[in-house]
């Protein structure tokens, strides 16, 4: 069975979708891959005569209504004009054939694949995406841990019931780390603690937790900023300047992370599996979350691969790991293990290969993790 995967070539601070294009074009790779970025019409007509089934990542759509959509998180390594990708998403639409859409990158505050007609929805037989489950609801957020985003429209609960009606084949698709992202713990300690990412009000507390606790922290948000802006005349030179930036912003969260003895990792308050909860465990750094039942379902297990605790919580659990560093190792080299053997791309990629072949034989169950596993569902 032929499976061809159509995808967008990204310069993206966040990698997922560029890791994601590198792994389908490994010569391991069960699928067939084509980059409509530098394909031309002729060589897209061709892949779809002989593909048996395809797989559409949602960004090229997303593109298509706006190619500016996302200038600073998905934007396109080759430019191309409205025009261009409405035209290729037609002839993406328009065969006869079993068809997949990818969101290998999306956030529930926005339009899937930047807001699809229904008629272009469904033209496809299934979605794959993060969000197989419920996704968490602002009313279960704690007061002190509201962000004023989470109230954005379109609101996530509403945005995800609208789309779970159109794709009723749904294949869980988490995020995932490259090998290269799998590093061994050999890293000096130089801080107590890290809280990276965006500064929202649940890792604020963390961050306050464990300066109560007199602890030490990886200054990642001030090297951040200072990056930001001393990188910021490389974004005169287009895509390949706003790479470089990226790229630089990735390893001061890589080096503060590495070098710290645990991390506290959400997805805000809010709940949602961003891709820290893979990134800091592949580094080895012991890992602090609140309740994150996905995580459990990967195979991360609560004590043993990771610390679950509130996020006013993670200075005295720090503390802990700091004085105890025999467990702190062990904790990190067990979550590493998980990274290492369910959660490269290579996996990723093959799960949703399995999935796919599945859909195109018409089975229409969904399908999510269990275990570090993603199997089909009988519910």
């Amino acid at each position: 069975m032929r499976l061809t995967f159509f995808v967008a070539r990204v310069a993206s601070h966040c990698p997922t979708v560029s890791q994601m294009v590198t792994a389908l074009n490994h010569p391991s790779s069960q699928f067939s891959v084509v980059d409509v970025t530098s394909a031309t019409s002729d060589r897209i007509r061709q892949a779809l005569q002989e593909s048996d089934a395809i797989l559409v990542e949602a960004t090229i759509l997303g593109a298509s209504k706006n190619p500016s959509l996302f200038p600073h998180y998905l934007q396109l390594a080759r430019p191309l004009n409205a025009a261009q990708l409405q035209g290729i998403v037609e002839q993406l639409l328009e065969p006869d054939l079993p068809r997949l859409l990818v969101a290998g990158d999306f956030d529930l505050h926005g339009p899937l694949g930047g807001g699809l007609t229904p008629k272009q929805a469904s033209r496809f037989d299934a979605l794959a995406w993060d969000y197989v489950e419920v996704p968490p609801g602002v009313e279960t957020v704690p007061d002190d841990l509201v962000d004023e985003w989470m109230s954005e429209q379109p609101l996530a609960f509403a945005n995800w019931l609208r789309i779970r009606e159109d794709f009723a084949c749904q294949i869980e698709f988490p995020h995932a780390v490259a090998t290269t992202d799998v590093v061994a713990r050999r890293s000096i300690p130089i801080w107590d603690t890290c809280v990276p990412g965006q500064p929202y009000a649940s890792r604020q507390v963390a961050a306050s937790s464990a300066r109560i606790e007199g602890l030490s922290q990886a200054p990642f948000a001030l090297a951040g900023r200072a990056i930001f802006k001393l990188t910021k005349p490389l974004g005169s030179l287009g895509v390949t300047g706003d790479a470089a930036r990226y790229r630089v912003q990735a390893l001061n969260q890589r080096f503060n992370v590495a070098h710290s003895r645990a991390c506290w990792v959400d997805g805000s308050a809010y709940g949602y599996f961003v891709r820290k909860f893979v990134e800091v465990p592949a580094l080895g750094t012991p890992m602090v979350s609140p309740h994150m039942p996905m995580l459990s379902r990967l195979g991360f297990e609560t004590g043993k691969a990771y610390v679950e605790a509130e996020p006013a919580a993670f200075g005295h659990e720090a503390r802990f790991l700091r004085d105890n560093p025999r467990i702190a190792q062990s904790m990190g080299r067990a979550a590493q293990q998980v990274v290492k053997k369910h959660h490269l791309w290579s996996h990723r990629l093959s799960d949703l290969h399995t999935a796919a072949r599945s859909v195109v034989e018409g089975d229409r169950r969904v399908w999510r993790y269990e275990q570090g596993t993603l199997q089909p569902c009988s519910d």
